[in-house]
C-alpha cells in the first residue's frame, strides 16, 4: 500500500497556507479545502475513500496536519476561517520537505510543552 510522504504533506499544508495568503490572509475552510483540490495534482490514492470513515485520503491528511501549522503558530483557525500569521508568510518561502520538518519540530516543541 502506498504512503503519502511528508513532502507531499508539507505540499498539501503549504499550498493550504498560500490559498489563504493569496485570498488576503483569510478564508473559509471550506474554501481552502476547495481550491487545494484544484491547485493540487493529486492521484488516485490520494483521492480514495477511506473505508471506515468515507473520508477522502488527501483532505483527511491535510486536516490532521493543519493541527501541526495551528501549532507551529503559522495559522490561526477561528469560526471556520482559517488566518495566516506573518510566521505562516515567512514558512511560504521553505520548500515543501523543509516545510514539513519545520511544522513538525514546531508542533513536536508544543506538544513536549503541554
Amino acid at each position: 500500500m502506498p504512503k503519502i510522504a511528508y513532502e507531499r504533506i508539507g505540499e498539501y499544508v503549504r499550498t493550504a497556507l498560500q490559498i489563504v495568503s493569496d485570498n488576503g490572509g483569510a478564508l473559509r475552510s471550506r474554501e481552502v479545502f476547495r481550491e487545494a483540490g484544484q491547485r493540487l495534482v493529486l492521484d488516485d490514492y490520494e483521492t480514495e475513500r477511506f473505508e471506515k470513515s468515507g473520508y477522502v485520503r488527501w483532505t483527511s491528511f491535510l486536516s490532521f496536519y493543519s493541527i501541526y501549522a495551528v501549532k507551529a503558530g503559522w495559522v490561526v483557525k477561528n469560526a471556520g476561517i482559517w488566518h495566516i500569521t506573518p510566521e505562516g508568510e515567512s514558512a511560504l518561502t521553505l520548500s515543501e520537505i523543509n516545510f514539513y520538518q519545520e511544522m513538525a519540530s514546531k508542533y513536536r516543541e508544543w506538544k513536549q510543552n503541554q
